[in-house]
């Protein structure tokens, strides 16, 4: 679901456009993702979270208080107990782990100057 969401809106309204319209689109994004990832605890949480890290570390575009949340949520998942409880297939499995550590790191590492103002309570 966040996926669609986010090929459709942010390719059409923020790619294509100012860096202003980028910043707004990608704010309205991540607003959008607080409300959705905070009121729905799911099985799916901690996927979601590396899926979406994942994708704005590659925009380079990090507000500052995703990334305090990000780390939370990630640095807390166990992925081994995750899986025999969810029985991820194979393939899944080891691009996960091999992108959990990588995503930690990145987001730990990231230089705090560039941090985007944070999302904070705009909802």
């Amino acid at each position: 679901m966040c996926d669609d969401w986010w090929e459709y809106v942010y390719i059409q309204n923020s790619w294509r456009e100012s860096s202003s319209k980028y910043d707004e689109a990608t704010n309205e994004f991540l607003q959008y993702f607080k409300s959705s990832a905070f009121n729905e605890i799911s099985s799916i949480l901690p996927l979601v979270w590396l899926s979406y890290s994942k994708r704005l570390l590659s925009s380079d575009y990090i507000p500052s208080d995703f990334c305090v949340w990000a780390l939370a949520i990630l640095e807390w998942f166990d992925l081994d107990r995750y899986n025999v409880t969810y029985h991820l297939p194979e393939e899944e499995f080891t691009a996960i782990k091999n992108d959990l550590p990588l995503v930690i790191s990145q987001l730990k590492n990231y230089p705090k100057e560039r941090f985007a103002p944070p999302i904070g309570d705009k909802f």
